[in-house]
């Protein structure tokens, strides 16, 4: 009965989202969980490990309450969340056009990654 039934149906077929994943699209999304959503869906989990102690994020004053460290640094470092006045901000909630922002940036990625965007 979710108007959402269709999208997230249309993400578990790519594997983009794991079909046992409790998928709650109504609750708002904060910025470390889009962080960790994207390294996954370009299927960077190896490169987010090895980013785990990058200075990209440990220069971040807040970085001791950022708990996947390497997903937040590889997604500053693709330029597609920034720091703001010295900090990550991880439990600040995105907001619609902050999506869409991102979303774009991912599309003008397309192309410069090892592979596909989205792709299985």
């Amino acid at each position: 009965d979710s108007p959402y039934y269709e999208a997230v149906n249309f993400a578990v077929s790519r594997s983009w989202l794991d079909k046992d994943a409790v998928i709650k699209p109504e609750d708002k999304l904060t910025r470390e969980e889009l962080a960790v959503l994207i390294s996954s869906f370009l299927k960077y989990s190896k490169l987010t490990a090895f980013l785990g102690n990058d200075n990209t994020v440990t220069s971040f004053s807040d970085s001791a309450s950022i708990t996947n460290k390497g997903a937040v640094a590889l997604v500053v470092r693709l330029g597609l969340l920034q720091g703001e006045n010295g900090k990550f901000n991880p439990q600040q909630h995105i907001t619609k056009a902050q999506a869409a922002s991102i979303i774009m940036k991912l599309v003008e990625l397309q192309g410069k990654t090892d592979q596909p965007i989205g792709q299985q």
